[in-house]
């Protein structure tokens, strides 16, 4: 009983950002860490899809053996995405 209040002791010293979300594998699993980059893939995705789609020449990402051809608004606006996405969970986490 003694070890679960000093770790809900050590948990409530520490910032807000080293508690693990679950563990896999002895690996600890930040949410921090994992929503953001999740959301940024996944905004980087969505938007070359829409651009393959429907053949907008800003969001698309061409290859071919000759030359190769990325877009770099998908990957700017999933990186702000991700930064926002990882500022709301700190800003929720800290009111809680």
């Amino acid at each position: 009983m003694k070890e679960l209040v000093d770790q809900n002791i050590s948990y409530h010293n520490k910032n807000i950002t080293d508690i693990p979300l679950k563990r896999l594998g002895g690996e600890v699993v930040n949410k921090f860490f994992w929503i953001p980059l999740l959301v940024s893939f996944g905004t980087m995705v969505v938007l070359y899809v829409i651009g393959f789609t429907a053949n907008i020449d800003v969001l698309l990402f061409n290859f071919s053996l000759s030359h190769t051809e990325i877009s770099l608004l998908p990957i700017g606006v999933g990186m702000v995405m991700g930064f926002i996405s990882e500022t709301i969970i700190k800003s929720k986490s800290h009111a809680n």
